[in-house]
């Protein structure tokens, strides 16, 4: 009985990884729709992958599902807190669904993750743009 959950990950791991590749092949070409159709077919497989949650919600936000991409990456925050790129797509998701508040929180976070993580400078500068703070992109100062 202690197999078992063991050899389930086995047999999970090639389907997985074939699914990853071919979500990528999909991406690469554009093909966001199917990219997000093969995603979800890898998450039956491996429900708690955070890469997978926030692939498919990188997925979700190029084809402008923002509730969707927001869930997917909410899931892989909740799963893998301290990955900046996460935090740093949950606050543009969280933004681009008129959550401001939300976006803030989720870059102050990916922020204070990785003060270099270029994504999350960008999405950083955009929202502050939006907020209208002409200002330099910047981690914020104490919070």
């Amino acid at each position: 009985a202690e197999l078992e959950p063991l050899l389930v990950q086995l047999l999970a791991g090639p389907a997985v990884a074939d699914y990853v590749e071919l979500a990528d092949s999909h991406r690469a070409a554009g093909r966001h729709r199917e990219a997000l159709q093969t995603l979800q077919r890898a998450l039956d497989v491996r429900p708690r992958d955070p890469l997978l949650w926030w692939w498919s919600g990188r997925a979700a936000l190029k084809l402008g599902e923002l509730e969707r991409a927001r869930a997917a990456l909410e899931r892989a925050a909740e799963l893998d807190p301290a990955d900046a790129e996460i935090w740093a797509d949950l606050g543009q998701a969280r933004a681009q669904s008129g959550d401001l508040e939300g976006a803030r929180a989720a870059l102050d976070r990916a922020l204070a993750l990785n003060p270099q993580s270029l994504r999350a400078l960008h999405n950083d500068a955009t929202l502050r743009r939006r907020l209208g703070d002409r200002g330099a992109a910047a981690p914020p100062t104490g919070h």
